[in-house]
């Protein structure tokens, strides 16, 4: 049977998701605290977010959900889904994505999103057989270094509710501006050149991580891209600079590749039309 998480025991969902996930093609450990944090920060739903409960050994899955409006579409994502490994093959993972598609048909959308590693064949055949398509793919990597030389970018602070309308109609849930979200007109020898969403945080060992999350240039330009990553990697000793589900077919994805990436992933982003 599924419970909404709302009435489910916290930690042992966290439980059910670090153990569906524990043969994962990467590390996606989460705490209590991370799997609150993710479901707020990415205004996912605690009520259509379910686990999946056997009659006698607990839960079995996990799936997170929200729904949100974009471009004039309104969407629900799928923030995760996992079942734990001795359980599957017992259609868990289909009866979680009917339930995401019977919500969304509930709440009225227009589509069901989601994203696959590159490689996971297994979940890529699943998803299309429930009738996902590819819409295009991500990446997810950190680039090797930054030009230790170049002209600063002069970051300003922006409204990111006035930008949406500039946003990539396949950018990723997570990406997407908020009214929380840092975002920062770049301006070079006075011109407004673009914009630029990123994250910093900062590991154990202190090192300083900037994720770009969106970069959107007014005009392509290698000489732009060395200048922000030069910036960026001036604000801390040591700073790290990651590319975050950036989508690979963006001109400005392919100038900043061009920098070497470590630790370089792909995913699909799928969709499922409703409407």
């Amino acid at each position: 049977m599924l419970q909404p998480l709302l009435s489910a025991d916290t930690a042992l969902a966290t439980r059910t998701w670090n153990l569906g996930f524990s043969d994962y093609f990467v590390p996606m450990y989460m705490t209590e605290k991370m799997i609150k944090d993710r479901i707020e920060s990415l205004h996912l739903s605690w009520e259509l977010s379910c686990v999946y409960k056997t009659e006698k050994e607990g839960y079995a899955g996990i799936m997170l959900a929200g729904i949100q409006p974009f471009k004039e579409r309104k969407q629900l994502w799928i923030g995760g889904m996992a079942v734990i490994p001795e359980f599957r093959r017992q259609s868990i993972a289909r009866t979680l994505m009917d339930h995401a598609q019977k919500s969304a048909i509930d709440h009225n959308c227009d589509d069901i999103l989601l994203e696959v590693i590159k490689g996971n064949a297994r979940a890529y055949a699943l998803y299309e057989g429930l009738g996902f398509s590819m819409m295009n793919e991500l990446i997810v990597g950190e680039l090797n270094q930054a030009p230790a030389e170049g002209e600063l970018i002069t970051f300003e602070k922006a409204d990111p509710l006035e930008l949406k309308n500039q946003e990539h109609e396949l950018t990723p849930w997570q990406n997407r501006l908020d009214e929380n979200s840092t975002v920062y007109h770049m301006y070079a020898e006075g011109e407004n050149i673009g914009y630029i969403f990123f994250t910093e945080s900062q590991k154990e060992n202190g090192q300083k991580m900037v994720s770009i999350r969106q970069l959107v240039l007014h005009k392509e330009s290698k000489e732009h891209i060395e200048n922000i990553l030069h910036s960026l990697s001036s604000r801390g000793t040591g700073v790290r600079i990651q590319l975050s589900n950036l989508i690979t077919s963006q001109p400005e994805c392919e100038l900043l590749r061009e920098y070497g990436m470590q630790s370089e992933l792909f995913q699909f982003q799928m969709k499922k039309l409703l409407k």
